[in-house]
């Protein structure tokens, strides 16, 4: 596997989980999102995958 080839491989794989975790948090209701960003980790995760709170 070449370099470009495992950068896109990669990039692919990075929008598809942050594509994810933007579902999942889109589905919940505002309590549960809060509670939520209450945790650093969750709040670090998120903000790695870019997603919009």
């Amino acid at each position: 596997m070449t370099k470009k080839e495992l950068e896109q491989v990669v990039h692919t794989a990075r929008c598809a989980t942050g594509d994810a975790l933007q579902i999942l948090y889109d589905a919940l209701n505002a309590g549960q999102r809060k509670k939520l960003l209450k945790d650093d980790v969750v709040y670090a995760l998120l903000q790695q995958y870019e997603v919009i709170l």
